[in-house]
């Protein structure tokens, strides 16, 4: 046997000791690649008679002194040699420690001057042959600080069953950028303001539809910022008489704040706009569509809204005099000459504890007139308890029509009906 062939051999027991503590797979990898080395080194032992009577040189017989290690790092196994030169394997003595990683750097290096390192990953039985291409079993451990090699690396180990395998491949799908709507830079914030303004003008707002209402609020905003409040305020065909005041105050509302001739001191722009939308407010209660009736109860005093004394309980006895209080809210005002008026319409039902309709009654209606739009009303009803209510638990449900704004409420209460106390023999 050769000397080259010797020195393989104990090259090749290193290298296995070197791979001890990596996994089978990559074990059987290694030792099928220096079986081919082998089989190539004797084959060309034998062939160097017939080329030099042939007059050609032997390139495929390993230079002198270099080791069947040194071909696997040279790339000189199997396929075209690689043409950066070669490097010999750092290979651990037995005993030592160096991590596996460090071990073969020299072959990733080899791995790393191709054109492609990741196609060299994948690639075809001949050229993993030639490039011994090996899993790696770990990265290179941070308590290694004085290792200089630069760590490698994970390759996918590459056996010649394996080869064949399509390479797992994973696309990666990027959302493209939707491109900015193009302004124009000749224009200046004003003729945008107007731009935008001819926007909304040209589409035909339905307040029949969702997005119509949205269009005039926006429409009617732009008007203001372009200091066109007459137009921001002008009159809705669509819209009822409560709708169209409420969109009138509350655009003078905002037109308060922004005024440019307007008040100097902010305190009294608050002000100004604060007037405008409570007025706004008022209206916008009056266009809703039902009507809020809250706070009911019995009481034995009313002084003023919110100002009452109900009584201690609500136990009461069949044909007692009580005073039926309550609050509304969202109602309607009919402005006049000399002010604005309120008209309401009362009813009241009695249900006993089985829910059977016991008892029902008109209450007088309630027509007022006040010089500045009401925002808070109550209603105070002085009347009898049916005399025939039987004792037990009973239920009043209070009904309010608002006649001015065509919507009614209701509210109701439980209250309790005793046996009155029998008078005292003489």
């Amino acid at each position: 046997m050769p000397a080259t062939a010797t020195l393989a051999d104990k090259e090749s027991d290193e290298l296995i000791e070197a791979f001890s503590n990596a996994t089978p797979e990559v074990q059987a990898a290694a030792r099928q690649q220096l079986a081919a080395v082998r089989n190539m080194q004797q084959t060309q032992a034998a062939k160097p008679a017939a080329d030099n009577a042939a007059g050609q040189p032997n390139t495929g017989q390993p230079a002198a002194g270099q080791t069947a290690a040194g071909q696997i790092a040279a790339g000189q196994v199997g396929g075209p040699t690689i043409p950066t030169p070669a490097k010999e394997i750092s290979l651990p003595k037995p005993g030592q420690s160096k991590p596996m990683a460090h071990t073969v750097a020299t072959v990733s290096d080899q791995v790393a001057a191709t054109n492609n390192p990741v196609q060299q990953a994948t690639a075809t039985a001949p050229d993993q042959q030639s490039q011994a291409a090996v899993a790696f079993a770990t990265p290179p451990p941070a308590e290694s600080p004085a290792d200089s090699t630069t760590p490698v690396e994970q390759v996918a180990a590459a056996t010649p069953a394996a080869a064949s395998a399509e390479p797992e491949t994973k696309t990666i799908q990027l959302e493209a950028e939707v491109p900015a709507a193009p302004v124009a830079a000749s224009m200046n914030p004003k003729e945008h303001l107007e731009a935008l303004i001819k926007h909304y003008e040209e589409q035909e707002i339905s307040l029949d539809t969702p997005g119509g209402l949205t269009q005039l609020a926006k429409l009617r905003m732009l008007y203001l910022l372009a200091d066109k409040p007459d137009q921001a305020m002008e009159k809705v065909d669509q819209l009822n008489a409560a709708e169209q005041d409420y969109l009138r105050y509350q655009m003078m509302t905002m037109w308060s704040m922004v005024d440019p001739d307007g008040s100097p001191s902010r305190t009294r722009r608050w002000e100004k706009a604060l007037e405008n939308l409570r007025l706004a407010s008022g209206h916008l209660a009056a266009a809703t569509e039902s009507l809020d009736v809250s706070s009911i109860a019995f009481c034995t005093e009313v002084e003023s809204y919110g100002r009452i004394t109900p009584f201690k309980d609500y136990k009461l006895q069949p044909g007692q005099q009580v005073i039926l209080y309550c609050e509304i809210d969202n109602f309607a005002s009919e402005r006049l000459s000399d002010g604005y008026e309120t008209h309401f319409q009362g009813s009241y039902d009695l249900f006993n504890a089985d829910g059977v309709r016991v008892a029902e009654q008109v209450l007088p209606a309630d027509k007022q007139s006040c010089n500045n739009y009401r925002r808070d009303y109550f209603i105070a009803y002085r009347l009898y308890l049916p005399k025939q209510l039987a004792p037990g638990p009973h239920r009043i449900q209070l009904t309010i029509e608002d006649l001015k704004g065509k919507k009614f409420g209701q509210s109701t209460l439980d209250f309790e009906i005793v046996a009155k106390a029998e008078a005292p023999a003489k």
